[in-house]
């Protein structure tokens, strides 16, 4: 995994904590706020229309930035969906979206790709 991914985390993804080796599995600690998912969120509004200036700001800017960052750092997600998108009340009364789900990410490498789950139990073991 990327050392700057892991020591930057981005304020639109969720927060790794870390990763546990249970048997064959791998079990990813994640930060969670109690918040709703994007699909949830939309449910809200009267016939499923989110406002417009809502819509830009936080789905699309926000995410986006998100997707970026990944990409950035040699990560595609691969399950962008209103499920795998949390909305998230901040400490400062602002609402945030943030990408969930690692599961079908894939690091991508010179030699070609690696699941995300790969990446950061290899990355635990320092040998990525």
């Amino acid at each position: 995994m990327n050392r700057e991914f892991a020591n930057n985390p981005h304020p639109n993804l969720i927060e790794i904590l870390g990763v546990i080796e249970y048997g064959n599995f791998f079990v990813l600690l994640m930060n969670y706020g109690g918040s709703i998912d994007l699909m949830g969120f939309i449910k809200l509004f009267p016939e499923k229309r989110v406002p417009e200036s809502i819509a830009n700001n936080l789905f699309y800017e926000q995410i986006l930035r998100a997707i970026n960052f990944l990409h950035t750092n040699n990560i595609v997600h691969r399950d962008i969906k209103p499920e795998n998108i949390l909305v998230v009340l901040s400490s400062d009364s602002t609402i945030q979206t943030k990408l969930i789900d690692f599961g079908f990410s894939k690091l991508i490498r010179s030699k070609g790709f690696a699941t995300m789950s790969q990446a950061l139990c290899s990355s635990q073991k320092g040998n990525v």
